[in-house]
């Protein structure tokens, strides 16, 4: 509802001010119900008018500040910086970004209202563009990590190519340089394609073709694609199959493969030479859920509220891991909860990790073939 001061019932007042004139009380609606914040600042620049979508935005209570100039609000930390916009008297209207607090941006729309008689008033109208700003902010994040990121084997390609051309090398020497080429080029395909799934996950463009899989088997044979790196880092691997067989889980294999290889490769990558991984699973009712333990340098936690946002990576990480986007995580829990399934994890800087993930056990088949999703 409105606020307006010295009146008991703000509402029927302002709904009986529109009603007195023609269409009033449609032009009472659109305010109550607008999208975006409205204020209303009298010929006094005082607050007379708070919409409920301006309350929601500054996080204030209407009857708090109606009668109040912006200069008396100042103690508001939703205020502080409109202070300067209200407390203006200005005779065109204007539009500014604003942010508000940290990951809290508006838009401000001041419109002053006058009348023969001079100044009556400004209406001021809040947008709150925190979605937009964050996105703009991602984009630039997005060019600045992908060139940073092509730059280093795409240079390395281009000395391994500049070497063959312009020295005498041994033919061992020139397999050495091609593997070495070839390598850094794979790497380089895999960095486009996680760019690429990044932009289709985005737009909302994932696209599930789901099997009945035996979970517990289907994480197995993707343990066996590490073995190479397992042994090389001489880690402890334990997976602790469960004593009966789980109940088969609708997935989409290749989605969930990509999913399950981001967890257990960080899993790898961030535990220490000799150190320990554990992979264990537990059905209750109709949900599996399946962990990941590892004892490897785990996630600060003052950055913990951003495990799962893209481009993240721990700042005690990207001192002894260079290599890397962010992404996996992020890709990890899009793809889990597009299976209807739960991600969480519980983490501890310097003592390990434990993420685990969590999917839904269907009765029937066609319990998943008349899901829209599918």
């Amino acid at each position: 509802m409105f606020f307006k001061k010295n009146k008991k019932d703000f509402k029927n007042f302002y709904k009986d001010f529109f009603s007195s004139f023609q269409e009033g009380e449609l032009l009472f609606s659109s305010i109550e119900f607008f999208p975006d914040g409205i204020l209303l600042l009298d010929e006094k620049q005082k607050i007379s008018l708070v919409n409920p979508k301006a309350e929601n935005i500054l996080q204030i209570k209407g009857v708090d500040i109606l009668g109040k100039s912006p200069l008396e609000l100042g103690q508001l930390e939703s205020f502080k910086n409109l202070i300067p916009l209200l407390g203006e008297k200005k005779e065109d209207p204007f539009e500014k970004d604003l942010q508000i607090k940290k990951g809290f941006f508006l838009s401000v729309s001041i419109i002053p209202i006058f009348s023969e008689k001079g100044f009556k008033g400004t209406i001021v109208v809040l947008k709150d563009v925190s979605k937009d700003k964050l996105l703009e902010k991602a984009k630039t994040d997005f060019v600045t990590l992908a060139a940073h990121q092509f730059r280093t084997p795409a240079s390395a390609i281009k000395w391994s190519l500049s070497t063959l051309l312009t020295q005498e090398t041994p033919p061992e020497e020139q397999k050495e340089l091609i593997e070495k080429a070839y390598k850094t080029n794979d790497k380089m395909i895999s960095l486009i394609n996680n760019l690429l799934d990044f932009a289709k996950i985005e737009k909302g463009e994932q696209f599930y073709q789901p099997s009945l899989i035996q979970i517990e088997e289907f994480i197995l044979d993707i343990i066996k694609n590490y073995k190479e790196r397992i042994e090389k880092k001489e880690l402890n691997l334990s997976f602790v199959k469960p004593e009966d067989p789980l109940s088969k889980v609708m997935i989409d294999p290749i989605k969930m493969k990509m999913a399950i290889e981001n967890i257990l490769d960080n899993a790898i990558r961030y535990t220490l030479k000799k150190g320990e991984i554990e992979i264990y699973f537990e059905q209750k009712e109709e949900k599996i859920s399946i962990f990941f333990k590892d004892n490897g340098l785990g996630i600060p936690q003052n950055q913990q509220n951003k495990v799962f946002s893209y481009f993240f990576r721990g700042s005690n990480i990207l001192q002894t891991h260079t290599e890397g986007v962010g992404l996996g995580l992020y890709f990890a829990k899009n793809i889990i909860e597009a299976h209807e399934g739960k991600i969480w994890f519980k983490s501890t800087e310097g003592k390990g990790s434990l993420f685990a993930f969590s999917l839904p056990v269907k009765k029937k088949f066609n319990e998943f073939i008349t899901k829209d999703f599918y």
